[in-house]
């Protein structure tokens, strides 16, 4: 069985967000919010599942790719 980690950090509030989901689509969805947080946050447009990985990267840009970062991790579970 395979499980999604989503791990990210938002660039003003420290610390790391670990999640596991057990659908893909499941961890985009909380890829997505995750990163509406910040562009909100950062008095920005909200994002889809089309083009979060886009916004992300702008907001990156912005803040520093080490303190902004949302990451899916696929993982094999036995």
């Amino acid at each position: 069985m395979q499980v999604v980690i989503v791990q990210a950090e938002h660039f003003s509030n420290p610390g790391r967000v670990l999640k596991a989901f057990r659908a893909h689509s499941d961890a985009i969805a909380e890829a997505v919010d995750l990163v509406n947080i910040m562009l909100k946050d950062d008095g920005r447009e909200p994002c889809t599942a089309e083009d979060w990985e886009d916004a992300l990267e702008q907001l990156q840009d912005a803040h520093g790719a080490q303190y902004c970062y949302v990451d899916l991790v696929p993982l094999e579970v036995l």
